[in-house]
């Protein structure tokens, strides 16, 4: 399993219609995704923060919403409420418990 982290941060107080967004148009779109395997969205509104982790079967998968701009799409729904260009890292899964 691979997980993406994407550091998001949003201008004062937009990160509560960043969150619908999100809910409402973003996720549905990572969920019909090959190899998705689920997704976390992380918030503090005090700092107007944000991670998303999304799951994996692997890092092919993991790669292919950047590739074939589905990352993108889903940035520029957002993009207008971001302070700043979003940061992203790549992991390997290495435990799960939930």
């Amino acid at each position: 399993m691979y997980a993406r982290v994407t550091t998001v941060q949003f201008q004062p107080g937009k990160i509560y219609e960043a969150q619908r967004i999100f809910r409402e148009q973003i996720a549905p779109t990572i969920h019909e995704q090959p190899g998705s395997k689920g997704l976390l969205y992380l918030a503090d509104p005090d700092i107007n923060r944000a991670l998303v982790v999304t799951l994996w079967d692997g890092e092919e998968d993991a790669l292919a919403i950047e590739q074939d701009g589905t990352f993108y799409s889903a940035i520029m729904e957002i993009g207008h409420l971001m302070a700043a260009p979003p940061g992203q890292d790549e992991f390997k899964v290495v435990s799960v418990q939930l």
